[in-house]
């Protein structure tokens, strides 16, 4: 599965790549469309507007910055991957994979004062990156009901 920009941004600010590198990293990952992918004409177009977009000089310019980031991502699961079809050329499509991690929980600071007895643990709930998240905190037995009753 293609990573969204926001994880492939974070993966990429996690690499030990010299300045360059991630400046181009982080202007691919921006290019990305909602499918989370982009040709690699468009990624030589933005990286080296002087040369021909599909030129042996371009694809040498983004195989080094692919072996580049492969290099510092080895063991973190992260990848630059770049359709394996050489004849479909400019149109080969570019996408990130790796790992989507689940945000570490943080205790808020106004369940500092609640009593633990008062509070629910170990409820799960499935983490979709993309979307919004929203925390119901009820002060009650009657206002828990009237949520699961709704939800």
């Amino acid at each position: 599965m293609a990573l969204s920009k926001y994880f492939a941004r974070r993966f990429a600010a996690s690499l030990k790549l010299k300045p360059r590198e991630r400046e181009n990293l982080l202007r691919i990952i921006e290019l990305l469309d909602a499918s989370n992918q982009v040709t690699v004409g468009t990624i030589q177009r933005t990286l080296s507007p002087m040369e021909e977009p599909g030129s042996a000089t371009a694809n040498r310019s983004l195989n080094r910055l692919q072996d580049a980031v492969d290099e510092a991502a080895v063991g973190t699961g992260f990848k630059f991957c770049i359709t394996a079809n050489k004849r479909a050329g400019i149109e080969r499509q570019v996408w990130f994979e790796g790992p989507v991690g689940t945000p570490k929980f943080q205790t808020p600071p106004e369940l500092k004062h609640a009593r633990s007895t008062a509070l629910v643990t170990g409820q799960r709930g499935v983490v979709v990156p993309d979307l919004p998240r929203v925390v119901l905190l009820t002060c009650n037995e009657h206002e828990t009901r009237a949520v699961h009753a709704t939800f």
